[in-house]
């Protein structure tokens, strides 16, 4: 089988553990970074387009397979990811509460689909758990809740340099040798760190109204939940006086992730759906060229295109005042938009 990954180039993001999958899964593995050369797509089986990839959705029509879509931060920025789902025949949803807005579109293929944990690389064995609280990411903005959750926490226990950005083996090797992994998501998101903590044989304690918890595991089984800061201060207090608790939460959380929330397993279940419905009923397939035209002239203002790209979606033809005004914003969003990929690039850290 051979499975094209649309993907940025970026390390520390969720189309390299899927990529990985596709290798062990003894698949062969076509890493794209652009559909537009299509001799790249002729005989692929399956090309998967891992967010935050967002290049230009026309060749993704041009796909004689099904191309799967997989949208990971919709709690960030909803309506680019809304945009080019009309370009996949099947839309898996990292978000639970975000699954509704995909259907809506309307799309007739849209389901959730979680993070995961990669074992080869977020739990390193036989290390020495010096750490009473581990964390690799962004702390957040000054005066937010997840700093405040954070900081509150990480500062009254033994931890690790969070300060610097740890690359995902770094990673791995940290939270293998911390006793308790602290988890804020970013607007009650489930991410990736829910899950690496727990491959890390780690407890996990993460904050407890986040849509799909209750899904995956159970709290005070699989991992431990907190409300408050105070809260959180509290429950790492107690876990980390009573070993045999928190060891076997550890264990069962570890379980849990290796028994169905593996990167294998996400790969398993994207798989699936296509075979089932090897249909290609991305909604722009079957739009008339107009309304297709004004949909990817939407994916162009959303992300900024080029004057080049621009003037050859006008060339066609299919003109209409929507299209028009959203060709104007992208080719200004084209111009900036080097510039703050740049600097993003020079404050690299996983979220």
């Amino acid at each position: 089988m051979r499975i094209g990954i649309l993907a940025t180039d970026e390390q520390a993001t969720t189309a390299r553990y899927i990529e990985r999958a596709v290798r062990e899964a003894h698949f062969e593995l076509r890493p794209l970074a652009s559909a537009e050369n299509a001799r790249d797509l002729a005989d692929l089986d399956y090309l998967i387009v891992v967010d935050p990839w967002f290049g230009a959705v026309k060749p993704l029509l041009m796909a004689p397979c099904p191309v799967i879509g997989y949208f990971i931060d919709v709690h960030l920025d909803l309506p680019t990811r809304l945009a080019y789902a009309r370009y996949c025949d099947h839309v898996f949803v990292a978000q639970e509460d975000r699954v509704v807005d995909f259907t809506r579109l309307p799309h007739p293929s849209v389901h959730w689909l979680p993070l995961a944990g990669d074992p080869r690389v977020h739990h390193v064995p036989a290390q020495t758990r010096i750490y009473d609280i581990g964390f690799v990411g962004k702390l957040g903005p000054p005066g937010s809740a997840r700093r405040t959750v954070l900081e509150q926490v990480l500062s009254r226990f033994s931890t690790n340099d969070y300060a610097r950005y740890h690359t995902p083996t770094e990673m791995g090797h940290v939270y293998s040798r911390s006793k308790i992994v602290i988890n804020k998501s970013i607007n009650h998101d489930l991410n990736m760190r829910f899950f690496e903590a727990m491959t890390s044989g780690a407890l996990l304690i993460t904050d407890r109204d986040v849509p799909g918890l209750c899904r995956i595991g159970r709290e005070g089984e699989h991992f431990v939940t907190y409300r408050t800061a105070d809260e959180a201060v509290e429950k790492v207090t107690y876990y980390l006086t009573h070993d045999a608790e928190r060891e076997a939460i550890a264990d069962c959380g570890r379980h849990l992730v290796l028994s169905q929330h593996t990167y294998a397993h996400r790969l398993a279940q994207m798989l699936e759906r296509g075979l089932h419905s090897p249909r290609l009923d991305a909604p722009a397939r079957h739009a008339t060229p107009r309304t297709e035209a004004i949909w990817r002239s939407e994916c162009m203002r959303l992300i900024g295109a080029s004057a080049v790209t621009v003037a050859n979606l006008m060339i066609e033809g299919h003109l209409s005042g929507p299209m028009l005004r959203n060709s104007v914003t992208a080719f200004a969003r084209g111009l900036v938009r080097p510039v703050r990929i740049a600097l993003s690039r020079r404050i690299r850290s996983p979220t």
